[in-house]
């Protein structure tokens, strides 16, 4: 205990377990230990406080950009929109993905493939076809896949389409984030 009479000199330092900047991992342990530093009488002491240790949260955070232009064909031709699909969160996760057009379009949604190749073409001989359940896309933090939406034209085939997924937050999928891109 410090006399009152003593003169201090005290200092509080913090020491971090990395940069305040990074984006920690979901699921990440952070240890902290707080240092007191004082001077009494001409004597330096150093006290280290308990260690105390925090789990990083998962934040769910995807984004989906259209990376098709409106596009008209003629009836019954094929064509292709191109979505990508970013995982900004901290955690790695798994995707569950549906097409669909926000119904005022006489488009039939053919199916959904994944870019395999990574040439942003969509070529049937090289790129996947999306089979719900069997192979979601997982998204480590900062990935992306993009995704192409096959669509029948039944009279026209524009940005107006739109895809849907669905997020857990565990790498699996059920409970926690639905999104849309229209």
């Amino acid at each position: 205990m410090l006399a009152a009479s003593a003169p201090a000199v005290l200092a509080l330092a913090c020491l971090w377990s990395g940069p305040a900047s990074a984006q920690a991992i979901a699921g990440e342990r952070i240890r902290n230990v707080a240092s007191i530093t004082y001077t009494v009488d001409g004597e330096t002491r150093t006290v280290d406080s308990n260690t105390v240790e925090t789990r990083v949260d998962e934040r769910l955070d995807v984004g989906v950009v259209a990376a098709t232009a409106s596009v008209g064909v003629g009836a019954d031709t094929q064509q292709v929109l191109r979505f990508q699909i970013v995982n900004h969160g901290n955690g790695s996760e798994s995707f569950a993905l549906a097409a669909g057009n926000d119904g005022s379009l006489a488009v039939g949604i053919v199916g959904l493939a994944f870019d395999t190749d990574g040439d942003d073409v969509y070529d049937p001989a090289h790129d996947v076809v999306y089979s719900p359940g069997a192979n979601d896309p997982i998204l480590a933090p900062g990935a992306s896949v993009t995704v192409f939406v096959i669509c029948l034209d039944l009279a026209e085939c524009d940005g107006r389409s739109n895809i849907d997924g669905r997020t857990d937050g565990d790498g699996g999928h059920g409970f926690g984030r639905t999104w849309r891109h229209l």
